[in-house]
């Protein structure tokens, strides 16, 4: 196994308590470095060979067809085969805590830990502008999504940005994602000129650094994503099941035209990256694995209890064929899957 990445088993079930089924066993991962990182930037001229990776923003006025509002963007992607086994099922895999570090390569980011809204880069002409009340913007992350066919094992380090003119909207060939109530997948770069707020699964953090002043070269941002989202974690065992973990790292941070405070990671084919004098990006996770990670699957969020906060995971899955609701596993999340679930309310035993 690689220096670079590593497992643990924590925890191996003994007990059996019928007539809950026996739950699986426990591992800590860390891998040290990506499988791949790459600066998703129209003009990057040597794609998945550079040294840093940086992040920001074009948010002009809204009627500018040209760039993505986050124009600049970094995806890292980690390998997991050979830490944990594939292929079980995304039922199999219960993502209890999972966090990516990036390091940061320039010393002018200003510090900023909180959302801003997208109202606060609308033109101040805008009847709809808002202030930033504090200095700096957010650097998050998310899932990533695909365009032209590619998916997270046949996309390459270095394959294209995108088809067609390099300087248009939507046309990136990976992109970062939320999902819409109904489970499906939107692409988020443009969500000032879209004119909505997408929910970050997780921003960059560190407490090396005070907010408003600036990220000093090699702070590490900790992400810690947010895996209660029962979309997120089922998008993170669907990357489990086949191998790969992806993720997106974006920000609006405000810029200049060839300028501007950006701030740049470290990537992994940086020299000092290959003399441990600065670190790329990192995953730490603990997942638990089984036939059945979760005593009941109407217990969504396998805390114990089928309740309140898995009836909003069930109904935002309703009339899609989202696994996690889907309990009959017919393709449709529909009134049998809810006669199932409503059956199940209350603790688990």
């Amino acid at each position: 196994m690689s220096k670079s990445i590593k497992a643990t088993l924590i925890l191996s079930s003994t007990l059996f308590m019928a007539p809950m089924p026996a739950l699986g066993d426990v591992f800590s991962i860390e891998i040290l470095r990506p499988s791949f990182d790459r600066w998703m930037y129209p003009f990057n001229a040597t794609p998945g060979n550079r040294p840093v990776g940086s992040t920001f923003g074009y948010t002009p006025d809204p009627s500018q067809t040209a760039f993505d509002n986050r124009d600049g963007q970094v995806v890292i992607g980690f390998d997991t085969e050979e830490l944990i086994e594939t292929g079980l099922g995304i039922e199999s895999y219960n993502i209890q805590n999972l966090q990516v570090t990036m390091s940061i390569a320039n010393d002018v980011c200003i510090y900023d830990e909180t959302y801003d809204p997208y109202t606060n880069f609308l033109p101040p002409s805008d009847p709809d502008a808002t202030t930033d009340v504090d200095a700096g913007q957010s650097i998050e992350l998310h899932g990533v999504g695909y365009r032209w066919d590619y998916d997270a094992f046949s996309f390459p380090e270095n394959g294209p940005f995108g088809f067609g003119n390099p300087a248009a909207q939507s046309v990136r060939s990976l992109f970062p994602i939320n999902y819409s109530p109904a489970g499906g997948e939107f692409d988020i770069s443009n969500n000032v000129r879209e004119r909505f707020d997408p929910k970050p699964w997780a921003i960059g953090l560190t407490d090396t650094v005070v907010p408003g002043e600036a990220l000093t070269e090699g702070t590490v941002l900790t992400f810690q994503v947010d895996v209660e989202d029962p979309q997120i974690q089922a998008y993170i065992a669907k990357g489990l099941d086949i191998g790969r973990v992806v993720f997106c790292i974006s920000s609006l941070t405000q810029v200049e035209i060839k300028g501007g405070n950006f701030p740049n990671f470290y990537l992994k084919e940086n020299p000092l990256v290959d003399f441990d004098l600065a670190s790329a990006a990192t995953l730490a996770a603990t997942i638990q694995i089984g036939d059945d990670p979760c005593a009941e699957p109407a217990d969504i969020n396998c805390d114990g209890i089928v309740n309140g906060e898995d009836l909003g995971a069930f109904l935002g899955a309703w009339g899609t064929d989202n696994p996690i609701a889907d309990f009959n596993t017919d393709g449709l999340v529909d009134g049998v899957d809810l006669g199932y679930f409503l059956g199940k309310w209350g603790p688990v035993f």
